[in-house]
């Protein structure tokens, strides 16, 4: 199993892009439960998407 740095920069990189983007998005699963100070055996990055358009002001 690799530690959780291992996915470090990767999740950087993509939070970033999204970020740029204005994505919403949340994330779960196995690097979420790490990133809470929760072991886990799996070592997966799952990102939830908002899909609806944007809201106006």
């Amino acid at each position: 199993m690799y530690p959780a740095e291992t996915f470090r920069q990767s999740l950087i990189r993509l939070l970033g892009i999204l970020s740029r983007h204005d994505i919403r998005f949340h994330l779960t699963g196995g690097i979420a439960s790490v990133a809470s100070g929760e072991a886990r055996m799996t070592q997966d990055i799952d990102i939830v998407v908002d899909n609806q358009e944007p809201r106006l002001p």
